[in-house]
């Protein structure tokens, strides 16, 4: 059910709803985010700029842990979600990125009313370009997202700037 969500855009509202009854390895297969729609490589502004491509409904780990495997250094937004404007809760991650930019381990990109809450990165995030986060890249556009109780245990690499344990680069109220 999760790799169909990699080739939604802009999906889930309030009413869409998951919630984790095992934990999950996908270090087997280099995962595609959900919502990116299947895109690799640098997607446009338009892409970045106004939310496409975010998934915008409640994502609850319910205390299991997700393991990936992301090897894509040419793309952006790469991370467990391409983007986020709803609610991710109760997660831990496990696993490597290794991704252009604008990554992190859980969401590669933050929106208005995001809120990442209990959730903790164990995976190794490295980037060749900049805003990289151990569970996000950035968040953008004047957005308001929330972190509650979330912890870094990953190492977070990035070759240029805005390179951070949480957050890598905020152009929006924490």
């Amino acid at each position: 059910a999760l790799s169909k969500l990699s080739y939604a855009k802009n999906y889930g509202t309030n009413a869409h709803y998951y919630k984790l009854t095992v934990n999950i390895d996908l270090s087997g297969a280099n995962w595609q985010p959900i919502c990116s729609n299947g895109i690799t490589g640098w997607p446009g502004s338009e892409w970045y700029a106004n939310g496409d491509y975010a998934f915008g409904g409640g994502f609850d780990g319910n205390n299991k842990t997700i393991t990936l495997k992301i090897d894509s250094a040419g793309s952006y937004a790469m991370g467990l979600f391409s983007g986020l404007r709803g609610t991710i809760k109760n997660l831990t991650v496990n696993g490597s990125v290794n991704a252009a930019g604008y990554s992190g381990a859980v969401v590669g990109r933050v929106y208005n009313g995001a809120l990442i809450e209990g959730v903790t990165n164990n995976a190794n995030v490295t980037a060749a370009g900049e805003h990289i986060g151990g569970l996000v890249g950035t968040a953008i556009n004047n957005s308001v997202a929330t972190f509650k109780n979330c912890v870094n245990n990953g190492s977070v690499t990035g070759a240029k700037s805005h390179v951070a344990g949480i957050l890598g680069q905020a152009y929006a109220s924490i």
